[in-house]
């Protein structure tokens, strides 16, 4: 398995395990179909927050407009989560619980994989742009 995506399943299912009680009911109607679509959703999100980021660092923007630029990133993937009527947690519940059977979708359906992959490829490009200028911003 690419090591990427087992922290990322880790993370996933350290997040799931605290939430768990309260994401079950919701992860009930969650499928690899509607999964994927939320999570595609979450990346587009987290990937305009990042390249917000990086325009706000390439212009040394104040922190303060740093840390607004993440509080909006962030409220933007919680909505998109919100969007397919699931959360974060549930979501996280239910990639631990149905990893194989997230795996045999995509496998069905390759264009959903490369857009996953696409955009994480997008937002490790992005947020690779900046960390380098904001480890010299004080």
């Amino acid at each position: 398995m690419n090591p990427r995506l087992r922290r990322e399943r880790l993370a996933l299912a350290a997040a799931a395990a605290l939430l768990a009680p309260a994401a079950m009911a919701q992860s009930a109607t969650v499928d690899a179909a509607r999964y994927v679509q939320c999570q595609i959703a979450a990346r587009q999100a987290t990937l305009r927050g990042v390249q917000e980021r990086g325009e706000l660092t390439a212009r040394q923007a104040a922190s303060d407009q740093l840390r607004a630029s993440d509080e909006r990133a962030r409220s933007a993937v919680d909505a998109a989560f919100a969007g397919c009527g699931h959360t974060a947690s549930a979501l996280g519940a239910y990639a631990h619980r149905h990893a194989a059977e997230i795996e045999a979708w995509l496998q069905a359906h390759p264009e959903q994989r490369q857009a996953l992959d696409g955009l994480r490829a997008q937002i490790e490009t992005q947020a690779s742009q900046v960390r380098p200028a904001t480890s010299t911003v004080n």
